[in-house]
């Protein structure tokens, strides 16, 4: 047996690149597709900012309140991450499962501002997956983890 200790570290070593590959993917994209859909400018930047912006405050409320370590599945993995509360700082505290609802939508808003229809593919099939994975693998681990017993996250 690997151990939680070991089996975490082994989990993130195939994680790590299989996360950092997701927007090196996209900024690809985005440069060699570079208006396909319309003419990329001040314009699209402008128009996809919000999206830019929510995307932005979920990565700093993961980063400054999550963790690195926590986002990269520690409490699937490590029992003093098991015990910590849910977090509610940051984009956390408005907005259920941050990371998946707001990091997600900086694709979108390369794409967007791209005028990059390979990319706007590639982010949107991005998003459906990361949802999918949350609905069948994270979401019944978040249940038992912080459940409260009667079957609710925790609060």
């Amino acid at each position: 047996r690997l151990g939680p200790e070991r089996a975490f570290m082994a989990f993130r070593a195939g994680f790590t690149p299989l996360l950092a590959a997701r927007p090196v993917v996209l900024v690809g994209l985005a440069c060699t597709d570079a208006g396909s859909l319309w003419e990329p400018g001040w314009v699209p930047l402008l128009a996809s900012s919000p999206l830019w912006l929510l995307a932005g405050w979920g990565m700093a409320s993961t980063l400054l309140y999550f963790g690195v370590k926590r986002a990269s599945g520690a409490d699937h993995f490590l029992t003093e991450y098991r015990s910590m509360p849910m977090e509610r700082r940051g984009a956390f505290r408005w907005v259920p499962n941050t990371m998946y609802t707001l990091v997600f939508l900086g694709g979108w808003a390369l794409a967007l501002s791209a005028g990059s229809r390979a990319t706007l593919i590639a982010a949107a099939f991005a998003h459906a997956a990361i949802w999918v994975h949350y609905l069948c693998l994270e979401k019944p681990d978040m249940e038992h983890i912080y459940s409260d017993g009667k079957g609710d996250l925790a609060q």
